[in-house]
């Protein structure tokens, strides 16, 4: 017996476009923050702004614990639909400096040929950003009914985080998420 929901939702997991356009929706709030376009520094702290994206229950939880906790109007929320609280989003692993999923250099090798993002190194930290095609596909993508949910989670994950470094926000993962230290090397995270 096949299930085609199953298969169907497998078959998603395996898109790398679909991947793509949530890290193109992910890096989009970087660039449009203000005048100038910013970059996200370091592919670590992409993965665990990505890791706040996929797993909605657990980013809810680090922005009541962790994101000025202290101050009620800064209060964020998450946006959690019911469809999304007893689900795995997608698969990532737990890794030495957070959370991890091991397409990311593909993601960025396949977006860095679309000119859709830049990928550079200063120092020991590489930065991604999108380029101006990028800018342009990402803000399409922001409008379109499919994606709308995705965007304001990743608008909320900036304003809360994005200023963060990739150091802080694997830490308050680890300090909101306990149960993720637990995890061996290389185990599959669920919710």
């Amino acid at each position: 017996m096949t299930f085609p929901i199953v298969e169907k939702s497998i078959e998603t997991e395996k898109s790398d476009e679909l991947h793509c356009v949530r890290l193109l929706l992910l890096l989009y709030p970087f660039s449009v923050s203000g005048k100038k376009s910013t970059s996200v520094d370091g592919i670590t702290k992409l993965a665990n702004l990505d890791f706040l994206l996929r797993y909605p229950t657990y980013f809810q939880r680090l922005l009541d614990l962790s994101v000025n906790p202290e101050r009620k109007r800064d209060k964020f929320d998450a946006n959690i639909k019911d469809n999304e609280r007893d689900t795995v989003e997608s698969k990532m692993i737990r890794f030495r400096y957070g959370p991890w999923d091991s397409r990311y250099r593909r993601w960025l090798a396949i977006l860095t040929s679309k000119d859709l993002v830049r990928v550079f190194m200063l120092g020991n930290t590489i930065y991604i950003s999108l380029t101006e095609h990028g800018n342009k596909v990402a803000d399409t993508l922001s409008k379109n009914p499919y994606f709308l949910d995705t965007y304001f989670r990743c608008q909320i994950i900036y304003k809360a985080v994005g200023s963060k470094t990739g150091t802080w926000i694997k830490d308050h993962i680890y300090k909101t998420i306990p149960e993720i230290q637990k995890m061996t090397w290389g185990k599959e995270i669920g919710q």
